[in-house]
């Protein structure tokens, strides 16, 4: 289990010292925060608190001497770019949340957090502190990767991405195949629609979603041979047009990585009700239902019927399932 900080550092604690605070050892570089906290005088500026995790969180799970192994003493939205300096690992704003990192703001945010948590790939615990905001010394709070618009993470400006932290290796995640493709149910909600429903959850930051292949009266589907397809992602219940003459579908459930390679998939072929075309006749007054076929090349087949009505040849089919 990897260390990270998860609460505001005691008094004295190097890291978010530096040589002006009269604390020896004292290892930031960062500037003097404001208003000035005694024993921790570069906590009240986002950069001082942010550097000082990040290299403490880097000490604690090496096991290296205890010093500051990497300067971020510089403007919030530069640390992306200090980072890639120092050959550390860097992600956009749409990728992954690394643990015990840092998320970096720029715009009219100008801002930088520790992570300190997790919780999903779209919400992570930070740590933060500001200039001249004495409540924010060691503010604590849960950001989201939509607040305040897409890939932002909570903040009016745009995030610039994520500083991996080198000192924390990440745990593989489990197997897809864990977490297989499942077909629930297909449903035929009227002659002419079908709802299919199941998941393709995956596994989280391994699979991004998967498609849905229809084939009509057929017991065979592939990703070659189908009649339409749905992209899905998480659990999904979808409507998908049915031909009103179908009497079964085969639907196939494929899984993607997030390279779009079928990595899973299922299969399932089920009964379906068809509307018959007919032709109603009347005779004497009663009517009776005649459904048209006409023999040609060797077979009987069906013969559709049509009546010309507004404006238009229509195709008439009796309803009744």
């Amino acid at each position: 289990m990897a260390w990270t900080r998860t609460e505001r550092a005691e008094y004295g604690n190097p890291y978010y010292n530096n040589s002006s605070s009269g604390i020896s050892p004292a290892y930031s570089t960062c500037i003097t925060g404001y208003p000035t906290v005694p024993g921790l005088n570069v906590l009240c500026n986002c950069t001082g608190l942010a550097n000082g995790a990040f290299n403490e969180t880097y000490v604690m799970n090496t096991g290296k001497p205890a010093k500051q192994y990497y300067a971020f003493h510089s403007n919030a939205n530069r640390f992306i770019e200090l980072a890639e300096g120092f050959g550390i690992e860097t992600r956009p704003a749409s990728g992954l949340p690394p643990l015990g990192g840092m998320v970096v703001w720029g715009g009219t945010a100008n801002h930088v957090a520790y992570i300190s948590a997790v919780i999903d790939e779209n919400t992570i615990t930070i740590h933060q502190s500001g200039w001249d905001t004495p409540a924010w010394e060691w503010d604590i709070r849960n950001v989201t990767r939509n607040q305040n618009g897409t890939n932002m993470w909570g903040y009016r400006g745009t995030c610039l991405g994520f500083v991996v932290n080198p000192g924390i290796t990440e745990e593989p995640g489990p197997d897809p195949a864990d977490y297989p493709p499942v077909i629930s149910s297909i449903t035929q909600t009227s002659v002419t629609n079908i709802t299919i429903s199941g998941s393709v959850n995956g596994v989280s930051g391994i699979t991004t979603g998967g498609r849905v292949y229809v084939n009509y009266d057929s017991s065979t589907v592939s990703t070659s041979n189908y009649d339409s397809v749905v992209t899905v992602s998480g659990n999904f219940n979808i409507n998908v047009n049915k031909p009103r003459e179908a009497s079964r579908v085969s639907v196939l459930l494929v899984q993607l990585n997030n390279t779009g390679t079928n990595i899973n998939s299922s299969i399932q072929t089920v009964t379906l009700v068809a509307s018959i075309p007919c032709i109603n006749v009347y005779n004497s007054n009663k009517m009776k239902q005649s459904i048209p076929y006409v023999y040609t090349g060797g077979q009987w087949r069906t013969c559709i019927p049509y009546v010309y009505t507004g404006g238009q040849w229509r195709e008439i089919y009796n309803n009744k399932t």
